[in-house]
């Protein structure tokens, strides 16, 4: 799965640089863009969430001061890419059932669907 080695490159702080995270987060749009047409699995979710997390975390390493061009890309995108990822657990659950809890390193997501009222 694509998914799985954009997590694992993502993750090797060897193989990280401003370069290889851009090209991460490029392949990262990609498959989310290209994947919105059907729901993304769990697994799927949770990948993205580790991506989503390692790019923020190479970012406030590498751009502690918030000015860098992956800072202000991660700025406009992952509410992006936590929305795909919500629209694929929204779409196999029912209002008020189990919340989707996501914990990351850098991060957690609790996420429940309501009704607009």
């Amino acid at each position: 799965m694509v998914l799985d080695s954009i997590a694992d490159i993502s993750s090797e702080p060897n193989l990280n640089s401003d370069e290889s995270i851009t090209k991460v987060e490029g392949l990262l749009d990609g498959l989310i863009n290209s994947e919105t047409k059907r729901n993304l699995t769990e697994e799927e979710s949770a990948k993205t969430y580790t991506t989503l997390n390692n790019i923020i975390g190479y970012a406030g390493e590498s751009d502690c001061n918030a000015t860098g061009n992956i800072t202000d890309s991660m700025r406009n995108k992952t509410l992006d890419y936590l929305e795909s990822v919500a629209k694929s657990y929204f779409a196999q659950t029912v209002v008020g059932g189990e919340p989707l809890i996501e914990n990351t390193e850098l991060y957690d997501i609790f996420m429940v669907k309501t009704t607009p009222c």
